[in-house]
């Protein structure tokens, strides 16, 4: 079966003060076995840090893929590599994450630019590889857990990263043991040339927020739904790889009641997770190491 992935972007409504919108979503989401729910970034609707919040919700969800978004301008890479693994060591493989730009960060209202906008692109090049090499620095193994001779950890499968780049100096080792998808899948929006290459050299998925064409993996359309035509709404999700879908808490329901149904009827979605991580969730192979010298 070709499976449309389906990913929520929640919204808060009009009113929306506390988490409770959120827990609503996402738990409508769930049941619809969305692949995937996005973390709001922080406003007034939701006062948490976007790892952390998901974190809260691991013991509130089974199945669905928990996602950060991250800036790679105002957030330094061992901080954000750190966050991402424990995530994903919580959730037992469900964590995911999307690099934002200035335009989506809220940091950037609040901070001086530390990038000219012509770089900001290679500096989240660079970001993203940094995290993937601490997120290697531990060796399959390195944890011993040895009661009997006190040992926790085999320091000889711990590996200093060593990366001295353009915009970052990073020693490492990562002081956590590697996660269960090695690489939290990463999500990059693509609207221009340079998002376009991001996506095509790092990202395990491209969403798309124009008509820029883009080569990833998996590639989805992010949209504010039209909820008030759902058969009309059906066909158009049962096309191409899927969609990143903004709705609020009751518009995720009504979609749920609504425009669920007819995608079952069309074959294009599932009616259970069938996969324990993110990564299968979308169909992506398993990480592949960049390597870190040993």
């Amino acid at each position: 079966m070709s499976v449309t992935h389906l990913l929520l972007h929640p919204e808060p409504d009009t009113g929306d003060s506390d988490l409770s919108w959120l827990y609503r979503a996402i738990h409508a989401a769930e049941t619809a076995v969305f692949d995937a729910v996005l973390a709001p970034l922080p406003g007034p609707a939701v006062p948490a840090e976007p790892s952390t919040l998901l974190a809260n919700l691991v013991p509130r969800t089974t199945g669905i893929g928990l996602i950060a978004q991250v800036s790679a301008q105002y957030v330094a890479p061992y901080n954000q590599a750190r966050m991402l693994n424990t995530l994903d060591n919580l959730s037992r493989g469900r964590a995911g994450w999307r690099l934002v730009d200035a335009a989506e960060d809220s940091a950037a209202a609040l901070h001086p630019a530390t990038t000219p906008e012509t770089q900001r692109w290679l500096r989240a090049a660079e970001f993203v590889t940094v995290l993937q090499k601490l997120w290697e620095s531990w060796e399959d193994g390195a944890v011993v857990a040895d009661i009997e001779s006190g040992v926790y950890v085999d320091a000889d499968l711990l590996h200093p990263i060593d990366h001295s780049g353009e915009f970052f100096r990073v020693a490492g080792p990562l002081n956590l043991p590697r996660s269960p998808q090695l690489h939290p899948p990463l999500l990059v929006g693509v609207d221009s040339a340079a998002t376009a290459e991001l996506a095509r050299t790092h990202a395990d998925v491209a969403v798309l927020t124009g008509e820029h064409p883009v080569d990833a993996p998996l590639v989805l359309r992010e949209i504010t739904p039209d909820l008030s035509e759902p058969a009309a709404l059906a066909v158009r999700l049962a096309t191409g790889d899927g969609f990143v879908l903004h709705l609020t808490a009751a518009g995720t329901e009504l979609f749920t009641r609504e425009v669920l149904p007819r995608l079952r009827d069309l074959g294009v979605v599932r009616d259970r997770y069938e996969t324990s991580t993110l990564r299968g969730h979308l169909g992506l192979a398993a990480a592949v190491p960049v390597g870190v010298p040993q």
